[in-house]
């Protein structure tokens, strides 16, 4: 958590300088590199983006969390509150856009993770305003391109890029340093690597073996229990022989109710109080907040790796 505070620090002093002129120059003096226009798909963005509306929690919390939360002029109906702007008004979500809100707004851009209909899509071009739908991604590689796209729309080509370089490696030398923490305290034939389950919801729903939160769990040291299963679906024919050493659960539910569930009850998990929630909209919305949460999951299990540190 500390290097990922560092990292961030370091970041905004870098974004608190950017410039707003609109080219900057390569070691060659004659070949300017111009920020803007930014091409995301089919879309142009002609200059940075003062005032958003973000139509899903997704790209809110991203948006917030990389550091741009200041330029939110609405959020979605779903969204948690912005905590420096909790008063930020609401403006539907993406499957119901509130036009009314949005054209009082007169917003440079309506942000989402999901597309609009096509009427939508044609009321919202009429509004003059520049539309961006950021998908969520099923790789870890599709998570930070999303993170460089934002990077590059919010600040310029030229800029974004240094940032999203910068950004996302501080993330994925994080992550090099917990699996090298993990991968030596592995080396002890002694030291046992435990099968681990994410539940999104009881009584079935965990991160199957074909889930971007499944990927995951393995990269933080476990072996995913439900690897072979497929669809957030856990087989009710296997129920009974249902036995994993850990358990992660989302925290909107309570520890009571996972230990004392037909699924869990009488597991190691339970027997052995390795039962953790975390924050599954973290994952869910791929903010960088996840990576914090995965540190915690491997020390949760694993503090012998850490002790070091």
């Amino acid at each position: 958590m500390k290097k990922f505070i560092l990292a961030v620090l370091v970041i905004l002093l870098v974004l608190c300088s950017c410039s707003s002129n609109n080219e900057t120059y390569s070691d060659d003096e004659d070949q300017p590199r111009s920020e803007y226009p930014v091409e995301f798909g089919e879309i142009k963005i002609y200059d940075s983006p003062e005032a958003i509306v973000s139509l899903s929690p997704m790209t809110t919390e991203l948006i917030c969390e990389l550091g741009f939360g200041d330029r939110l002029c609405a959020i979605s109906d779903y969204c948690d509150s912005v905590p420096r702007n909790p008063s930020l008004p609401r403006a539907g979500w993406t499957g119901s856009p509130d036009f009314d809100v949005i054209s009082e707004l007169s917003p440079d851009m309506v942000i989402s993770s999901s597309p609009f209909t096509n009427e939508d899509m044609i009321k919202l071009q009429q509004l003059d305003i520049d539309i961006i739908v950021l998908p969520r991604s099923d790789t870890l590689d599709g998570v930070f391109e999303n993170y460089r796209s934002l990077f590059c729309i919010l600040c310029g080509a030229v800029t974004g890029d240094a940032l999203a370089d910068e950004y996302c490696d501080s993330i994925r030398s994080r992550l090099d340093s917990l699996a090298e923490s993990l991968s030596l305290y592995f080396s002890d034939e002694t030291v046992k690597k435990y099968s681990a389950v994410l539940f999104f919801r009881l009584p079935y729903m965990v991160a199957t073996g074909d889930t971007f939160e499944g990927s995951l769990l393995e990269m933080c040291g476990f072996e995913n229990y439900a690897a072979e299963d497929t669809g957030w679906n856990y087989p009710l024919e296997k129920v009974p022989t249902f036995n994993p050493g850990v358990v992660f659960f989302d925290e909107n539910i309570s520890k009571t109710a996972v230990a004392t569930g037909n699924l869990c009850v009488g597991t190691s998990a339970v027997n052995n109080d390795r039962l953790m929630p975390v924050r599954y909209s973290a994952f869910e919305r791929q903010s960088p907040m996840m990576f914090d949460i995965m540190e915690d999951m491997a020390f949760f299990a694993y503090p012998g790796a850490f002790s070091a540190e």
